[in-house]
């Protein structure tokens, strides 16, 4: 049965508006949420076609932890190509004409090869930053 759930930014960004989603679990209202309104901000439109560390390619390919030390040094090495395929195939596996495009996204870094389909796909997996609130468990104060 479908709940109604209030979403809203984990840090409390005003930039991104509390949104309320009908869906049947917590996880289902975030992935909703991240397709339907992240997925469209240009915020995250820059982090899918971003090459910096912090952007989703170096998500993809290195953990946090690597992130984090390269921080502290020049940067990180780029994989060699068959590594960085293999993650984009994996990552896309449930869709792969998403990761062709992507690929060739990665190959031009031309954003106009991106269909609204790979930044929705990407977002729904990456729910990190929003929280879901089941709207039967916040209190009504009155006076």
């Amino acid at each position: 049965m479908e709940k109604r759930y209030l979403v809203l930014s984990s840090d409390g960004a005003l930039e991104v508006p509390p949104v309320y989603v009908l869906a049947e679990t917590r996880e289902q209202a975030l992935a909703l949420y991240c397709r339907k309104i992240q997925s469209k901000e240009e915020y995250y439109r820059d982090y899918v076609e971003g090459q910096s560390i912090d952007d989703f390619l170096a998500n993809l390919l290195f953990s946090y932890e690597q992130r984090i030390e390269a921080i502290d040094r020049v940067g990180l090495a780029r994989p060699p190509i068959e590594v960085i395929r293999s993650k984009i195939i994996d990552f896309f596996s449930p869709c792969p004409e998403l990761g062709e495009q992507y690929m060739l996204f990665f190959g031009s870094q031309d954003p106009a090869v991106l269909s609204e389909q790979v930044y929705e796909f990407i977002s729904e997996r990456d729910t990190n930053g929003y929280d879901a609130i089941e709207e039967s468990t916040i209190l009504t104060l009155a006076q």
